[in-house]
């Protein structure tokens, strides 16, 4: 029992169950039915405690030991696999999965239905690495006890005693022994063989301290020597104590006489005996005395010893022979182990009992469980998601240290999957924090080298996707022929022309002025739209009919020489030749006539100059002539003739209530008489146009201006895994280049809206992929176009990764605080660097508030981790201290154990003296002799950050995160990875 006890006691079996690749297994009960015994061995299995049947005694303590240690280390509110009837299983175990009665189904061995799986546990899938959060939180039990009746402060820094405490001490009696027997042949030389002792003095010393050392000098080694010797000397004087002595000299005087003698020897020895054991009974601490109890059960204990030495004594001066009876000193000697055992179990169940009842932070907080379920959902999602990840950063401990539920282990890594990226990712950060270096940088090159999907980077600067030119593969910049209009229809550009932030403040201030404007504009795209469509329907028709035409001049011009051979008239056949032959021609040249309504932002800003031409007839302000005549070329105002004639010349949407009527009256009555509001709305209107017309680097590989291009590279692309990034430098462009990520992102979005109408496995067998879009400086990227699409972007696998320098930027580019934090709130998963007091209000907002502890005052708790700071940072443990030998001589004397010390006996400093503590004088200085653990832990219902944290933690390269990780949170104070940023630059990356 004392060997199990010990073995509980150390530090390393209780941590290495699960540490080391090649601690002992044990099988649990239940597999045992389907196991065929015997088995002996023990086997190794990754990560998991499997119970074998224990061949010998020893195994059996280990076993043990391995159930207390499972019972009091690790997490046990989360798990490290997941229940599954599918099972994990190494080659070399098949064999005793099939005999406990799993069935290899598809390739998979499989538990039958209706069988429990609780059995196969330990083949259970493991759930992805980065959730498998494994440092102790010390507050319960697996059984959901409070950790502080089980574990005490010391088990984790220095363990308990050694198993061979006792062997130390049952070595003194025998080297007494040894130095008695070398004694009669030459007392010098037993003197040196007393000094054998010191080794196990000094090892006493260490462990149990100076006192219990010298106590044990007097008592095992020397005492019982001297007593020996003494016994040995007054051997004639004993003789008529010797009951059997008596016996043989057959007188009943005599064994009378011995007996009375014996009784008043055995009173004065349980006398001397009880007397110094209750003393060295009440010396001894509350917590390392031998018995449980106050004084009057130490009285009892020390009764019962007396008892036990005097019975001995007087039996062996009764009985022995006197050549014996010395060894019956180093015989009662030899006992003091098992008291020592029994006095260390006892003090260990009143300390733990003690701190059991003092420190109750295990029963606090009535939703102290209930994140455990939701975390073994988020595990199976994880574990069901096979999409590639990407590794945010690294998290730094800061909620683990306060025990928040879904708070990562120090050093773990934080991961997104592809689809956990697809609820979006937003970052806070000031400008020059390092959040693109720290944050886009490191993930688009994640992302792409992954191959977790394809990228749309822009940049309110335009500087993103030159500092990752290497991993673009459409590049949309100066020397590169992109068409803005190309892919979109009128609503697109509408939307795009909508998205390009104005600088007149005049309409920052009041609505009415912008709304005026795009009003303007919206029928102006209709209208350009609808006169494209009908000039190419036009043209259609003209070639359409050309070749009809001409078909028919050759049909009467055959017919002609067929009627010519044979002598017939062929006069009519050759009149419809020729008229046909001239129909043709004509629709030929109506074909071949130069486009004048291009879709591109030439024509686009002519139709909005041409717009509000207005003119006054008689009095009433009414459209421009070019304006008529280009509602002319849809049919508006046509004759009946023309109507009958040629209905083909008249756009299918005249007259029939749709957009184009209603712009079509816009034009020719609402715009003519907006009177002196249209200066003000056009105001507006070229402030979006004008950036679009004057860029002077918006020119492709020919030098021709992006405004007169219809088609050319096409951004949609990023859709079918390419790269896009919008190469337009706010340095050289201005606006410009805003005003043509504006248009590109429409295109883009546009397309991934047509998935909606889709199922997943169409586009995706089209070859489209799973997009992301990387906007840095977004609030001068996003606006209406994301608060439209992010909503339901998720199911179209579609991603938005945005990064700004703080909440409020998002308040002024919407001018509506509502829907800014609407538009923030999407982002499931969002990182705040350091940033203005309004983000960090907002962030602590969005983290809540949770059960956390703290160990900032005297309360229920016991600060594990704070006590093996405490010990770590103790003068006594620093290798380097310019006084290390002293350090050593007071570690050697006993210094350096930790102790708890209740919350309501404070320690204090009084003339001198530590009160609350044991303490040691040195040199008229007191000074302690254990390292005091840290106590006073509160469960409270906190900030999950309060404001002297945001402040004090976000220093460069870490963020305060919150990650969305397959349905759950992950959250701590989190250091990010660096990229620099010429690292990813074409020129540099190999």
């Amino acid at each position: 029992m004392s060997l199990l006890y010990k073995l509980l006691d150390r530090t390393e079996l209780l941590f290495s169950k699960k540490e080391k690749k090649g601690s002992l297994l044990l099988e649990e009960a239940a597999p045992l039915e389907h196991v065929q015994p015997p088995v002996s061995s023990v086997e190794e299995d990754k990560g998991s405690a499997r119970y074998t049947v224990p061949a010998h005694s020893h195994a059996r303590m280990l076993e043990e030991a391995h159930k207390v240690a499972d019972l009091i280390t690790g997490r046990h509110d989360v798990p490290d696999r997941i229940p599954s009837n599918q099972l994990v299983v190494e080659p070399e175990r098949e064999e005793l999965v099939k005999r406990m009665g799993a069935e290899l189904i598809d390739g998979v061995w499989t538990v039958p239905e209706g069988m429990d799986i609780q059995k196969f546990s330990q083949f259970w899938p493991m759930i992805p690495a980065d959730l498998r959060d494994k440092a102790a939180r010390n507050t319960t039990t697996k059984n959901g006890d409070p950790i502080e009746g089980y574990l005490r402060p010391d088990d984790i820094v220095r363990g308990g005693d050694s198993t061979a405490t006792p062997l130390m001490y049952g070595a003194l009696p025998v080297i007494g022994a040894l130095a008695y027997l070398v004694s009669l042949v030459s007392p010098l030389l037993s003197l040196l063989v007393m000094l054998l002792a010191t080794p196990f003095l000094i090892t006493i010393a260490q462990g149990e301290g100076v006192i219990d050392a010298i106590k044990s000098f007097f008592v095992l080694l020397v005492g019982p020597a001297a007593l020996a010797s003494m016994a040995a000397n007054g051997a004639r004087q004993l003789e008529s104590l010797n009951l059997l002595g008596s016996i043989r000299a057959g007188g009943i005087q005599s064994v009378v006489t011995a007996s009375l003698s014996l009784a008043t020897l055995s009173a004065v020895v349980f006398s001397v005996a009880f007397v110094l054991m209750l003393a060295s009974n009440l010396l001894d601490s509350k917590y390392k005395a031998s018995v449980i109890g106050g004084f009057w059960a130490r009285a009892r204990y020390s009764a019962k010893l007396a008892l036990v030495f005097t019975l001995v004594m007087v039996l062996s001066v009764a009985v022995l022979p006197t050549s014996m009876l010395p060894f019956a000193f180093f015989f009662m000697a030899s006992m003091y182990p098992m008291i020592h055992t029994e006095s260390n179990y006892n003090s260990r169940a009143k300390e733990l009992e003690a701190l059991g009842i003092t420190f109750k932070l295990g029963r606090m907080g009535k939703l102290s469980t209930v994140h455990v379920e939701p975390r073994i959902l988020q595990a199976k999602e994880a574990y069901a998601d096979k999409s590639p990840t990407m590794v945010c950063g690294y998290a730094e401990g800061w909620l683990t240290a306060k025990h928040h539920p879904n708070a990562p282990d120090e050093g773990q890594e934080m991961v997104l999957s592809a689809v956990d990226v697809s609820s979006h990712i937003l970052v806070f950060g000031a400008t020059g924090v390092g959040k693109t270096s720290s944050t886009l940088r490191p993930w688009i090159k994640q992302w792409t080298e992954n191959k977790m999907g394809s990228a749309f980077i822009a940049c309110a600067k335009g500087a993103l996707a030159g500092e990752v030119s290497a991993y673009i593969d459409l590049r949309i910049g100066t020397g590169v022929d992109y068409a803005p209009m190309q892919g979109l229809d009128a609503q697109g550009v509408y939307n795009a022309l909508k998205a390009i932030k104005v600088s007149n403040k005049r309409s920052s201030s009041d609505p009415i002025w912008d709304n005026g404007a795009m009003d303007y504009l919206d029928n102006v795209t209709v209208l350009h739209e609808a006169l494209r469509d009908h000039e190419l329907a036009m043209l259609e028709y003209s070639f359409t009919t050309s070749v009809e035409n001409e078909d028919a001049a050759l049909y009467y011009g055959l017919e002609a020489v067929r009627l010519e051979k044979i002598g017939a008239d062929a006069s009519e056949a050759r009149s419809k030749e020729e008229l046909a032959m001239e129909r043709s021609k004509y629709w030929a040249s109506k074909a071949l006539t130069e486009r004048k309504w291009l879709w591109n932002i030439d024509t686009l800003s002519k139709i909005v100059v041409m717009g509000n031409q207005v003119r006054v007839v008689d009095g009433v302000p009414v459209a421009s002539e070019d304006m008529l005549f280009a509602l002319s070329e849809l049919g508006y105002g046509a004759s009946d003739e023309r109507i009958q004639r040629m209905p083909e010349s008249i756009h299918p949407e005249l007259g029939k209530g749709t957009l184009l009527d209603g712009t079509i009256s816009y034009f020719t009555n609402t715009w003519p008489n907006a009177g002196e509001q249209r200066s003000s709305w056009m105001s507006n209107v070229n402030d979006r146009i004008q950036p679009l017309t004057r860029g002077k680097y918006l020119t492709g590989k020919n030098g021709v201006h992006w405004k007169m291009l219809e088609k050319g590279e096409d951004v949609r692309s990023c859709l079918y895994w390419k790269n896009v990034g919008i190469d337009l430098p706010e340095t050289i462009h201005g606006r410009a280049g805003l005003a043509i990520t504006a248009f590109a992102k429409q295109c883009v979005y546009d397309e991934i809206k047509k998935r909606g109408g889709m199922k997943k496995a169409d586009w995706k067998a089209m070859g489209q992929s799973r997009v992301a879009f990387f906007y840095d400086e977004a609030q001068g990227v996003v606006g209406d176009a994301e608060l439209q699409l992010i909503d339901i972007s998720r199911s179209l696998e579609a991603a938005f990764i945005c990064a700004t320098q703080s909440y409020e930027s998002f308040v002024d580019r919407f001018n509506d605080e509502n829907t800014a934090r609407k538009f923030a709130n999407t982002f499931q998963s969002f990182f705040c660097m350091e940033a203005s007091s309004g983000t960090y209000e907002y962030v602590k907002t969005r983290l809540g508030k949770a059960d956390l502890i703290t160990f900032k005052q005297r309360s229920n708790g016991i600060d594990y981790s704070g006590a093996l700071k405490n010990y770590a940072l103790s003068p006594l443990n620093d290798p380097d201290h310019p006084n290390r030998a002293g350090m050593e001589s007071l570690l050697k004397r006993g210094f350096g154990k930790l102790i708890v010390r209740a919350p309501t006996a404070p320690m204090q400093y009084v003339g001198g003296k530590w009160v609350g503590n044991k303490t040691r004088q040195l040199d008229e200085n007191s000074m302690l002799t254990d390292i005091t653990v840290p106590v006073g832990g509160v469960l409270e219902t906190v900030d999950v950050f309060e404001d002297q944290e945001f402040n004090s933690l976000l220093t460069r390269g870490k963020a305060i995160v919150s990650l969305r990780r397959a349905g759950g949170k992950r959250i701590d104070l989190v250091k990010l990875q660096y990229v620099g940023p010429d690292e990813l630059r074409k020129d540099n990356v190999a």
